[in-house]
């Protein structure tokens, strides 16, 4: 809210564990060329253009609607997002999973006297600049927020989280609730890990 988005208490009530998410066009334009470039390396060198482009166009219909998962527990949602920020994964239960933010404005930061440093720090810079450029099309990203919780997967996460759950949830919502949330955990692999690599890449390139 600080930034100038809105957040509300979720109509659907507590989302806790295990919860599901797709990634938006957006999200799929800043995470996929980290979640893929490994696996399409490889395809390339044993595929002809006209394979590469069948195969793209499968590939991109397969992920369409791959839905990842992590653990999640909280009440409230970002209904609205802030005029520089985009949704990257979204579900049914909450729009805003996981979201990016642009820098507002590069003009508080120009600086026409430029001195020796500041000259070698841009040009340290200018490698990873391009880089972000050409992984980050929907802009140069500066914050990443996640709607969930990726370091309950860890062993201490996962005891913190049944912790809260039996203390705060299980009064109000019983142990037959409680032991459906807690068999459902098993749905989260390594997704986890991976987002928050690409959080730590994305973030790395940007700044």
């Amino acid at each position: 809210q600080a930034l100038g988005g809105k957040v509300i208490l979720n109509p659907i009530g507590l989302q806790a564990g295990s919860c599901g998410f797709t990634l938006t066009k957006e999200g799929e334009q800043l995470i996929h060329p980290y979640m893929f470039k490994e696996k399409n390396k490889q395809e390339e060198k044993n595929q002809d253009n006209k394979e590469k482009e069948n195969d793209k166009k499968e590939k991109e219909s397969e992920e369409e609607n791959v839905v990842y998962k992590l653990l999640n527990h909280h009440n409230d949602i970002v209904s609205e997002l802030p005029p520089n920020a985009f949704t990257v994964a979204s579900s049914i239960e909450n729009p805003n999973h996981i979201t990016a933010y642009t820098q507002i404005s590069s003009s508080s930061s120009v600086n026409n006297n430029k001195d020796e440093d500041d000259e070698k720090k841009e040009s340290s810079s200018f490698k990873k600049q391009k880089v972000a450029e050409k992984l980050q099309p929907c802009g140069e990203v500066k914050m990443i927020t996640f709607q969930s919780h990726p370091e309950f997967s860890t062993n201490t996460g996962i005891d913190v989280l049944k912790d809260i759950l039996t203390r705060t949830d299980v009064p109000k919502l019983g142990a037959e609730w409680y032991e459906d949330i807690i068999n459902k955990f098993n749905e989260v692999n390594d997704d986890w890990i991976k987002f928050m690599i690409y959080a730590i890449k994305i973030l790395w390139f940007s700044n």
